[in-house]
C-alpha cells in the first residue's frame, strides 16, 4: 500500500506598475508553462489602480490552457465619487473552468496564460505608490 501523493506547482508574477490601462487592455498578462500534468488549477489576482473622479471599473479574468482564452469571472469594483482621484484595490480568485462549467485540465509542458483585463470603457492610471500594483499566482494540481 502506497500513500497517494498530490503533485503541485506554483507560478507567481508581480507587476510593479501596469501604467495607464485602457478598455480592453490587461492589468495582468501572465504566461507560464507547468511541468506537470494537471487536473485542477487555482488562480488569484490582487491589484490597485488609480481611479478618476466618478469612475468605476470592471475586471474580466481569462485563462488559456493552450487552446484560446476562456472567460472565468468578471468583477466590478470601486467608484471614486469625490472630486479627486484615489487608489482602488480589488482581489479575486477561482478555479480555472471550461466554458461548460467543468474544471480545466492540462498537460505538462503546454503553455498557459492568465489575464486580468479592463472591460470598463475608461482608462485607469497606475497606483503610483510604493510596492507592486498587481500580484498574481497560479497553482497547478494533480491528484
Amino acid at each position: 500500500h502506497y500513500p497517494l501523493r498530490r503533485q503541485r506547482q506554483m507560478c507567481i508574477r508581480d507587476r510593479n506598475s501596469a501604467g495607464d490601462v485602457g478598455n480592453g487592455s490587461n492589468w495582468i498578462n501572465f504566461s507560464m508553462t507547468p511541468s506537470i500534468d494537471w487536473n485542477r488549477c487555482l488562480w488569484n489576482h490582487a491589484g490597485a489602480h488609480r481611479a478618476s473622479n466618478d469612475s468605476y471599473y470592471y475586471a474580466k479574468y481569462k485563462f488559456n490552457k493552450g487552446g484560446g482564452d476562456v472567460d472565468q469571472h468578471t468583477r466590478g469594483f470601486g467608484r471614486a465619487s469625490s472630486g479627486t482621484t484615489h487608489n482602488q484595490g480589488w482581489a479575486a480568485s477561482g478555479y480555472a473552468m471550461e466554458s461548460n462549467g467543468s474544471y480545466m485540465t492540462g498537460s505538462a509542458n503546454t503553455g498557459c496564460n492568465f489575464k486580468c483585463q479592463s472591460v470598463s470603457g475608461v482608462n485607469s492610471g497606475p497606483a503610483n505608490d510604493e510596492g507592486h500594483d498587481h500580484h498574481a499566482w497560479v497553482i497547478f494540481f494533480h491528484d
